[in-house]
């Protein structure tokens, strides 16, 4: 049986989108943060994406922040709690304006 972790890379487009999008990924027994690929501009400069598994709800949880290097802080841009499996690859795409296809990874036009 595959991990939290690996479910959630799956549900995100699998490991070559992954591999092309986003570097640095720290992983928990239910989570998984990650950092986007440097040279992709993203919406709000986001450069963090964090997506926690609640057990209970069989929901997601799903945070996107941007490091401030000048203070060394992490700001959070925004969080959304009870994200269903089938709405995480939209909710990252819509959120980081980074469309998240196998051979693209381009930002979403506007």
């Amino acid at each position: 049986m595959a991990n939290v972790t690996d479910t959630i890379i799956e549900q995100l487009g699998g490991r070559q989108i992954f591999a092309m999008a986003f570097r640095h990924a720290l992983t928990t027994e239910n989570s998984i943060t990650f950092h986007v690929a440097k040279g992709l501009k993203t919406t709000n400069r986001i450069d963090r994406v964090h997506v926690a598994y609640d057990v209970a709800s069989d929901t997601y949880s799903v945070g996107f922040h941007r490091y401030n290097r000048k203070v060394y802080d992490l700001v959070t841009i925004r969080q959304v709690e009870g994200v269903y499996a089938d709405m995480l690859r939209g909710l990252v795409e819509s959120e980081t304006g980074l469309r998240m296809t196998l051979g693209t990874c381009t930002r979403v036009a506007a």
